[in-house]
């Protein structure tokens, strides 16, 4: 029998609250102060941070510390809250064209040597999907923030395992949820014993934090940006601490927020990013929800929100977000009907309900966050009106979002001057600026679970439903791309609670961008198995070239596709190129370079197999070994540059020999370098050198004579040059000539005027 399933996966996208927590009645909180983390320090102490990275900084204080802060600069903001949002999506996105590569760069393209983190509900840790092969576990570290144990070095909370706790299955982290532990097996998944469903990944190690608490009976899970930071740099310094590259996954999400990149969370992973960790967050399941609403205010009138918080709610929040230049007034109006004005970094008193009113200014935007609580239930309809005193741009945004433990959901109602928007939906901290964010397209919509055979809405191939749009607010294009996340089976926790549509023992079913993520870093984790020294934009961008399009996604521009990205996840973004060195090659034992890391030295085949990434600039080069007296090696070319993708590579290395040219008096005249069994003309070599005499062979070591002027080079030589005399041509003779002539003419003159004198004295009388 088909059933049709409606709702029954939304248990896998599992709401958050953004809300305080308290220890040894210390608050939570996260701190933004652009002084960093020594200003920050100095004004709270020592003892009371937990993790810091650039500006951004979490912290367990007391009131009074937390007042120190504001009046020092500091941004100190309440933890937002966050939601977490094999078989046939592995092979949809291409994972078996990788399956028989192989090249000297790796032995295969499995994730070997990457780290994957994992900051969820936890991960049950004896599942055989995380075993590797010799039976062991591939799991290096876990975190539990939920209990109390043994401290993390630098944390103040929770329980770390050690490795031989999880082999020997003592470690207390449960993962009662089952979300962390399907993600986890999506990434990075291997098949052991009788498991089968490979991972994306099957070759990388884990670390896994378990973050955040159960509420409402334990069918809700509620994470917070305190603890989600926390983890990220236990994460991040374990991953330094093994000097490996890290993939942190982030399969969650939340809807309040400016949508701009700029929450304390985002900066943080965009500072991150600048460090080499590559994050792959989920776009959130929020397109068609009704959370989102946009419109445009007009100078001297009111726009009035409404929305509906569901039974069972306790906290909400509201995100409205305006241009800078824009001034306006805020009312807010209850279920009960009272209504007030809203006094911005205050606490405001509405009936019986406490609102809190919080106004970040940005540069392009200003956000107003109403985090509204109250001892008694929220549920029933409200309203916001914004007066709008001074227009300027008048564009403006809100977003809801309730922590609840109703079935249903909180949503806008429809309005007259706004409309619902399915746009700008893709939930923070998707919304970074340096972080790959995945939506969500559909592998599978039916399967068999407990002898019945279920069924959910969608078409295979087709665009997930909920999955978060973009532009940010800022006018990014995100999502990144999409990767299949309805509806999949993975591995399933053996303490999950509610496990009724689970296919197998072993397995669960899911659906949600939760589920689509963990399929692309699975995928980045492979482009830094094949280029571990690539920039993280540069993996961003192999994963976005690569991407495929369809019938169902449609032509997608250069700039990208608000729903689609720039297409749909590709795992085949290999190829195996041939790196042939003929010549001298094994003579020479060439070192073979890429991208200036070295792969190997060549020293038994000639001919290598190396795997490349797909759509990605490449500089294959060699290097030879130093010369010896008499022979060094030359390659032609020395180096390659691979712009598209290339199979096969020549290079050919050359042998050259020394020849040394002596004077017959035993003096060197020159070193000179030739290619092996090249022809040398003495005279061309030695056209710089002066000579007293002329070329008219040369003698070898052995005493032979060569009356030749060339010679072929095909060994180090030494010979001594055979010079003839130079004709010296007489300089005198011309010489002679002119003096003679000059003798000549001298004596013509003189014996001229002895004449005229004779002729003269002849006719004088005396």
């Amino acid at each position: 029998m088909v059933i049709l399933l409606a709702a029954a996966l939304l248990l896998f996208s599992i709401p958050l609250t953004p809300h305080l927590t308290f220890h040894s009645e210390l608050q939570e909180v996260v701190i933004y102060h652009a002084g960093g983390q020594s200003i920050i320090q100095s004004i709270v102490g020592d003892g009371f941070l937990d993790a810091s990275v650039g500006d951004i900084a979490t912290a367990r204080l007391t009131v009074q510390q937390v007042e120190l802060l504001k009046k020092a600069g500091a941004s100190v903001y309440r933890p937002r809250l966050f939601k977490p949002l094999l078989d046939v999506s592995t092979v949809d996105i291409g994972v078996h064209a990788l399956t028989n590569l192989t090249g000297v760069n790796a032995g295969a393209v499995d994730g070997k040597g990457m780290l994957i983190a994992f900051i969820d509900t936890g991960i049950d840790y004896t599942h055989p999907a995380f075993k590797s092969k010799d039976g062991g576990n591939r799991i290096l570290y876990i975190w539990d923030q939920t209990v109390e144990g043994r401290h993390p070095e630098g944390f103040g909370y929770g329980h770390e395992c050690l490795p031989s706790e999880v082999l020997e299955h003592s470690c207390p982290e449960r993962d009662v949820v089952g979300h962390g532990t399907a993600v986890a097996s999506i990434a990075a998944g291997g098949v052991y014993g009788e498991w089968s469903l490979r991972g994306v990944a099957p070759g990388a190690e884990l670390i896994v934090v378990k973050s955040g608490r159960p509420a409402c009976g334990g069918s809700r899970w509620f994470f917070d940006e305190k603890g989600l930071i926390d983890g990220i740099t236990y994460a991040v310094q374990k991953a330094r601490l093994l000097n490996r590259r890290l993939v942190v996954v982030l399969s969650l999400g939340t809807d309040i927020g400016g949508h701009d990149g700029n929450t304390p969370l985002e900066k943080a992973l965009d500072k991150w990013a600048d460090e080499g960790v590559v994050f792959v967050v989920a776009a959130g399941n929020s397109a068609s929800d009704g959370r989102h609403v946009t419109g445009t205010l007009t100078e001297g009138k009111n726009t009035t929100l409404t929305w509906t918080i569901p039974p069972d709610t306790f906290q909400a929040s509201l995100s409205l977000v305006l241009s800078p230049e824009d001034s306006v007034t805020l009312y807010i109006t209850s279920p009960d009907g009272a209504t007030s004005p809203l006094s911005l970094n205050q606490t405001n008193f509405v009936g019986g309900f406490v609102v809190e009113a919080s106004l970040w200014k940005r540069q392009i935007l200003q956000e107003v966050l109403l985090d509204i609580s109250s001892s008694r239930r929220l549920d029933g309809i409200w309203r916001l009106t914004v007066s709008a005193n001074k227009v300027r741009s008048g564009g403006w945004h809100a977003w809801v979002e309730a922590n609840t433990c109703s079935s249903e959901s909180e949503a806008f109602s429809a309005g007259l001057d706004y409309s619902i928007s399915q746009a700008s939906t893709v939930t923070i901290p998707g919304t970074a600026k340096k972080v790959l964010t995945v939506g969500a397209y559909t592998t599978r919509t039916e399967w068999t679970a407990s002898g019945r055979r279920w069924r959910v809405t969608g078409e295979v191939g087709g665009l997930e439903y909920y999955s978060g749009r973009g532009p940010t607010v800022d006018g990014r294009t995100k999502p990144d791309l999409v990767a299949p996340g309805g509806v999949i089976v993975a591995a399933g926790s053996r303490d999950a609670v509610n496990r009724a549509l689970s296919p197998g023992e072993l397995m669960t079913v899911s659906r949600g961008t939760s589920m689509s993520t963990p399929h692309a870093a699975g995928v980045a984790a492979l482009v830094l198995q094949l280029s571990p020294h690539l920039p993280v934009e540069e993996v961003l961008n192999v994963l976005r070239r690569n991407s495929k399009v369809d019938e169902k996604t449609g032509p997608i521009p250069s700039s990208g596709s608000n729903s689609w990205g720039w297409g749909k996840l590709n795992a085949d973004i290999a190829y195996a190129a041939n790196v042939t060195v003929v010549g001298r090659a094994l003579e020479a034992k060439p070192d073979i370079y890429l991208d200036g890391a070295k792969l190997l030295t060549l020293s038994q085949n000639t001919s290598v197999s190396v795997l490349l990434l797909r759509k990605i600039v490449y500089n294959v080069s060699l290097s030879l070994p130093p010369a010896s007296r008499d022979m060094r090696f030359r390659a032609e070319p020395m180096h390659l540059t691979i712009e598209k993708q290339q199979d096969n590579m020549l290079f050919r290395v050359y042998a050259e020999y020394k020849l040394s040219i002596h004077h017959p008096n035993g003096s060197l005249l020159k070193e000179w370098w030739g290619l092996e069994n090249s022809l040398a003309n003495l005279e061309e070599v030695l056209k710089d050198v002066p000579l007293d005499g002329l070329i008219s062979g040369y003698s070898l070591d052995s005493g032979d004579r060569v009356l030749e002027k060339t010679l072929r080079l095909s060994t180090p030589m030494r010979i001594t040059l055979i010079l003839s005399r130079k004709e010296s041509p007489d300089i005198l003779m011309p010489l002679t000539g002119v003096l003679i002539t000059a003798i000549l003419s001298i004596a013509f003159a003189i014996l001229l005027r002895n004449m005229r004198q004779r002729r003269l004295g002849a006719g004088h009388l005396p």
